[in-house]
């Protein structure tokens, strides 16, 4: 079973472990722990068995949310938990109109999971990734039947 909640302080040291096993080029704990601190920012964790197994960051801005930063243990992957945690956020969110996020262009695995959340490829940002020269795929979904 998964439960959510608010990421805290004392969560930064699972959640590097995780940023750390899932990127490239992982973000800082400094990094985390100022989002966690922004009025902005929206900052869940996924626990299971009483372990911090995914998270997620995301802005929320007037009308709009966007994904930051969203990723799950590996011991963990498939079993919905990055849905739950993106579905976690959209419903704290009542009066966002659109949610978007950048994806490299080679994962696949996400890719296909923001299709499923009902995300669709709007647009390519060249380059996005510096250090690999990657570029990122824009990927969107309206939400509340509006249009954006």
């Amino acid at each position: 079973m998964i439960s959510t909640r608010e990421a805290v302080p004392e969560d930064i040291p699972d959640i590097m472990a995780i940023e750390r096993l899932s990127f490239a080029s992982p973000w800082s704990e400094s990094g985390f722990m100022n989002e966690i601190k922004k009025p902005y920012s929206i900052s869940l964790v996924g626990v299971a068995e009483k372990h911090v197994v995914g998270y997620i960051i995301a802005w929320y801005v007037t009308d709009e949310i966007h994904i930051a930063n969203l990723a799950v243990h590996p011991e963990y992957r498939c079993h919905g938990i990055a849905g739950i945690l993106v579905n976690r956020v959209i419903g704290q969110c009542t009066r966002a109109v659109w949610i978007g996020l950048e994806v490299r262009r080679s994962n696949t695995a996400a890719r296909a999971l923001y299709g499923k959340l009902g995300f669709s490829e709007i647009g390519v940002r060249k380059g996005y990734y510096e250090a690999e020269g990657e570029d990122a795929l824009i990927m969107a979904r309206t939400l509340n039947g509006r249009e954006d």
